[in-house]
C-alpha cells in the first residue's frame, strides 16, 4: 500500500512500506507538482519497516512517518531525521508549521521540533477514546 501526503509547494510524498524490502531504495519518494519528480532521490527513515501513518501539510517543514511498531519520525527534505517522543501519536502540524498536535497518555498535547524534549499537555481525552486523525485549522470552521 502506498500512502500519499501533500506538502508545501504542491509537493507529493509517496510513502511505501514495501520499499524497505528493496536493497538501498528510499522509504519515501518526493514528487514535484508537475509530476516529473522526484524532487530529490528520496528519503530514508530510521525504521526497518514503515507503518501506515504519515502526514505532511502545506506549511509543514517536514513529513512525519510512523513505524510498524507505532513510533514516529520527522523526515526533513535535507535528510535530517528527528524522533517524536515515545508513547505519543502525531495528529497534525500547526498552520504555521511550528508544532505538532499529539495524542497519547489519554491526553492531547503539543510538541515542537525546536524543543524536542518538551511536551505541553493541552487537555485530557476520556478513557476508551482513541484519536486517530485531526486537522489543525487556522480559523474557526463555520457551523461547528
Amino acid at each position: 500500500m502506498i500512502i500519499p501526503s501533500f506538502g508545501p509547494d504542491r509537493m507529493l510524498a509517496l510513502v511505501g512500506p514495501y520499499w524497505t524490502n528493496l536493497r538501498g531504495a528510499p522509504d519515501v519518494l518526493i514528487f514535484s507538482d508537475d509530476g516529473h519528480g522526484p524532487v530529490i532521490g528520496g528519503l530514508r527513515s530510521g525504521f526497518r519497516e514503515l507503518g501506515y501513518n504519515s502526514f505532511w501539510g502545506p506549511t509543514a517543514p517536514a513529513l512525519v512517518v510512523g513505524s510498524s511498531k507505532d513510533t514516529f519520525e520527522v523526515l526533513y527534505l535535507t535528510g535530517r531525521r528527528q524522533m517524536l517522543p515515545p508513547g505519543w501519536r502525531p495528529l497534525a502540524w500547526s498552520p504555521d508549521g511550528r508544532q505538532i498536535l499529539l495524542f497519547g497518555h489519554r491526553s492531547l498535547a503539543l510538541w515542537s521540533p525546536r524543543a524536542p524534549t518538551r511536551i505541553t499537555v493541552i487537555g485530557p481525552v476520556n478513557r476508551g477514546y482513541f484519536v486517530t486523525s485531526a486537522e489543525w485549522r487556522s480559523s474557526a470552521v463555520a457551523g461547528i
